[in-house]
């Protein structure tokens, strides 16, 4: 089973970057793309670094790949929720700025043990990571965020019609879905006794 998990990091890791990289070099002026390749990236990096702490020799690599894979999952509800703005055209600009005034505040604690305060062994990991407190505060950052951007893509799909609503249908269960998946990483963070099974599906 342990190989599951590190084969699912990896792959999807390989996977959401090398997306991410073509989007974003083939970006033709529009900022959607430009932000969504910005998210898959973010979320390929995040995949990678988990794979990184999963597969460590000594605590020291495995502190640092969590550090570095932490530091990138800050990114990734910003990204995304500016992704959605975009893709619906709901113009929040006093929203963004705010959220990627917090992204930089918590970025600046990112390599800090009051983001991630170390690392210790769970269940069939030597290492997971072990949050501090602003780990806590940006959980419930992610979750606003993940919420609100959801919400919108919803309210979207339901006064949407024709290949627009395909489009968008599949954009939300694949968020719900992918989102679902990386959630089941939290549980071990706290402590929790259950592997995340879901991390394949980010």
């Amino acid at each position: 089973m342990y190989y599951y998990f590190v084969v699912s990091a990896f792959l999807g890791g390989i996977v959401a970057l090398g997306t991410g990289i073509f989007i974003y070099c083939r970006n033709n002026g529009k900022v959607l793309n430009k932000i969504y390749g910005l998210l898959s990236i973010s979320s390929g990096l995040w995949c990678l670094g988990q794979w990184g702490y999963f597969t460590a020799d000594t605590y020291g690599l495995a502190l640092l790949y969590s550090r570095l894979s932490n530091l990138v999952a800050l990114f990734i509800p910003v990204f995304y929720l500016h992704f959605i703005l975009l893709l619906t055209e709901l113009k929040r600009r006093k929203l963004l700025i705010v959220i990627y005034f917090l992204l930089f505040i918590f970025s600046l604690f990112s390599f800090s043990p009051v983001y991630i305060q170390g690392m210790r062994p769970q269940l069939m990991f030597k290492w997971f990571t072990q949050g501090g407190v602003l780990f806590d505060i940006f959980g419930a950052f992610f979750v606003l965020n993940i919420t609100y951007a959801l919400w919108r893509l919803v309210l979207a799909v339901n006064r949407s019609e024709g290949h627009k609503k395909v489009q968008l249908t599949y954009i939300l269960v694949a968020s719900v879905l992918g989102f679902i998946g990386g959630g089941t990483t939290f549980p071990l963070v706290y402590g929790i006794p259950f592997p995340p099974y879901g991390l394949i599906l980010f």
